[in-house]
C-alpha cells in the first residue's frame, strides 16, 4: 500500500462518489493505493486554530492494517499542527 496527497480530479471524483462531501477551500487529503488502484481516501477540511474535520472513503479495509490511519494522523497532527480531529457519521449512513 502506498500513500500520496490528494491531487487529481479523478481522485476527488472517486471520493465524492462514495461520500458526497462538498469540497471546501481548505480541503486536502491522502490517497491510499495499490496495484489495483485507489483503495481509500481521507479528506481533511474545515480547519480551525487547533482542529479539523476528517472524512473517510475506504473500499479495501486492508488499508487500515497498512498504516492508513497513522498516515492521516501524521498529516493532521504533525504536518498541519492540529491537536484534534473530528469525524461525524450521518444518521442515515448505510453500513
Amino acid at each position: 500500500m502506498k500513500f500520496k496527497p490528494l491531487e487529481t480530479m479523478d481522485e476527488w471524483t472517486w471520493f465524492k462518489e462514495r461520500t458526497h462531501v462538498i469540497r471546501c477551500e481548505d480541503t486536502q487529503g491522502i490517497v491510499a493505493f495499490d496495484d489495483s488502484g485507489i483503495a481509500a481516501v481521507a479528506v481533511l477540511d474545515s480547519f480551525t486554530v487547533d482542529g479539523c474535520s476528517v472524512h473517510f472513503a475506504i473500499d479495501r479495509p486492508i488499508v487500515i492494517r497498512s498504516g492508513f490511519l497513522n498516515e492521516i494522523a501524521r498529516h493532521a497532527f504533525v504536518s498541519c499542527n492540529r491537536k484534534r480531529i473530528f469525524g461525524l457519521v450521518p444518521s442515515n449512513n448505510a453500513k
